[in-house]
């Protein structure tokens, strides 16, 4: 079975060479992957028995010593979450997710993806962190409240994978779903 990382290089390394080569870098790149490609392995056929049907998946990189675009995943509704893995060089950069709100508010949708935005999501000041971690191993995350990811102390690209599913379930159910592989360590 392919693994994740076999996965992006084979699929997300080259489609990210080459949106390089047309856009130039930026602080933060999204490759899309059909999941096709995910779900003959056994990470695929594992969420599709205990979480369901893959939606999308998508690589996600972001830039050396950058702050990311602050963003709420997905259309209207917004996603409500997805499940990030860690590829390469995760160990540094901060996943946020903030408690205050921007007065204003814009819906960006193109081919690669669907968010909505602020003029405020580059405006390090202005937003206040109600929680933060660092992605080293698989993680369920809420996507539909302000968040972004905070690089500046990582001088390396940071890549992860990232599954949605379909019909958009909510956090609580996927978490429950998940609660039977779960144990607290004391």
């Amino acid at each position: 079975m392919q693994s994740i990382r076999k996965i992006w290089e084979v699929y997300g390394k080259p489609s990210y060479v080459d949106q390089i080569k047309v856009s130039g870098e930026s602080k933060h790149k999204l490759v899309n992957l059909d999941p096709v490609h995910v779900e003959s392995t056994d990470l695929g056929k594992w969420l599709l028995a205990n979480i369901g049907e893959i939606e999308n998946c998508k690589f996600f990189i972001c830039a050396p010593n950058s702050w990311g675009e602050v963003h709420i995943d997905g259309g209207i509704p917004p996603r409500n979450c997805a499940i990030n893995i860690p590829i390469y060089n995760c160990e540094q950069g901060l996943m946020n997710w903030f408690s205050n709100e921007p007065d204003d508010h814009k819906f960006i949708s193109n081919e690669n993806t669907k968010v909505h935005s602020t003029n405020k999501n580059r405006d390090i000041d202005f937003w206040v962190p109600a929680e933060q971690m660092v992605l080293t191993s698989p993680a369920l995350v809420r996507t539909n409240i302000w968040h972004n990811i905070d690089n500046r102390d990582n001088n390396k690209h940071r890549v992860v994978f990232s599954f949605r599913f379909q019909d958009n379930p909510e956090f609580d159910a996927v978490k429950e779903k998940l609660s039977r592989f779960l144990f607290n360590k004391f």
